[in-house]
């Protein structure tokens, strides 16, 4: 099991994902499967990690994401405010998530959502290759 994360710690590689001068991501031997979770809508380039992540690890891919369109979300937006996370410069949603998803060359193997109901659920799970 390989973590990367911003920092280096006990058992994870620190790692800037959005460094576009690096050419790699760090070597991580024998992979077989990738797990991407919470960690596209922090990044100023998704569509280049995820190329990036394809190409060095060409395995199966679980990616998740928050739900754009999620019931908290839509509750405090009713209130005047926007309920996101501070580090957080992207919504995804069920659409955006399969046309960037589509774009970097990914197929959708199977996908669902998470914590919730269909449409309004916390999050968007995909599974791909």
């Amino acid at each position: 099991v390989y973590g990367i994360d911003r920092l280096d710690g006990d058992g994870v590689i620190g790692f800037d994902l959005d460094d576009v001068t690096q050419a790699a991501l760090p070597e991580c031997p024998d992979v077989e499967l990738v797990i991407c979770g919470e960690v596209l809508e922090h990044l100023s380039n998704p569509g280049w990690f995820l190329t990036r992540l394809r190409r060095q690890y060409p395995v199966e891919t679980i990616i998740t994401v928050p739900n754009a369109f999620c019931a908290v979300g839509f509750r405090e937006i009713q209130r005047g405010y926007e309920h996101v996370n501070r580090d957080h410069v992207a919504w995804y949603s069920y659409t955006t998530m399969v046309e960037l998803l589509r774009r970097v060359g990914y197929s959708i193997d199977r996908w669902g959502w998470y914590r919730g109901d269909p449409l309004t659920a916390e999050g968007l799970v995909f599974v791909v290759h």
